[in-house]
């Protein structure tokens, strides 16, 4: 496979990315499964191909001379963040009152952060009123504290789970840059079978 870069190729979808990064993974156990040493080509059966911009299609398409190191790891890194985000769970948080949750909330930076993205963004002054209960929040705001504690609740699992679709990008990632540092163009596939890799 070889041409000119034409220009960039097209960003994968999520659909696509995830495609193709769990088809590298089940190429990459089977080449792991038989041999010891790192693998050096790769077949992808059934693409369409996108080359620099250019989509062709063809049956089967053979990269040669890969550095596949950088993919090795991001697949190592990536079935380590899959391991940490299924045994992701939610922590023991069980305040029921805005005012537990509130304390709970500013008791922590994440609590600070996910009060932001909540929309709960009271005044200093306000925020010490509430937690002295001199003054109650309102409806809204109550809402908010709900929505952040809950959040306080899930983030260390929705943190293991941000960290493994991260990992799971970078899998693709390496996998395009060892194709442009061999090839010198972008290359994208798509709609294909399977993939092998091969020493």
């Amino acid at each position: 496979m070889a041409g000119k870069d034409t220009g960039p190729a097209t960003d994968y979808t999520d659909t696509e990315e995830a495609a193709l990064e769990a088809a590298a993974e089940r190429a990459w156990e089977e080449y792991q499964a038989g041999e010891e040493q790192m693998p050096e080509r790769m077949t992808v059966y059934g693409a369409r191909v996108e080359w620099a911009g250019v989509e062709t299609p063809r049956a089967a398409v053979r990269l040669d001379r890969l550095d596949l190191d950088r993919v090795g790891a991001a697949l190592s890194s990536m079935k380590q963040a899959n391991a940490r985000a299924a045994q992701g769970e939610a922590t023991s948080y069980t305040a029921t009152g805005w005012h537990a949750q509130l304390r709970a909330l500013t008791g922590t930076a994440r609590g600070s952060e996910l009060a932001d993205r909540a929309g709960l963004n009271p005044t200093a002054r306000t925020l010490r009123a509430w937690l002295a209960e001199d003054r109650p929040p309102n409806a809204a705001n109550r809402r908010a504290i709900a929505e952040a504690y809950s959040g306080l609740r899930t983030y260390g699992r929705d943190q293991a789970q941000d960290e493994a679709r991260a990992a799971r990008h970078q899998v693709v990632e390496e996998l395009n840059s060892a194709i442009r540092d061999r090839y010198g163009a972008d290359v994208r596939f798509r709609n294909f079978g399977r993939i092998e890799f091969h020493d």
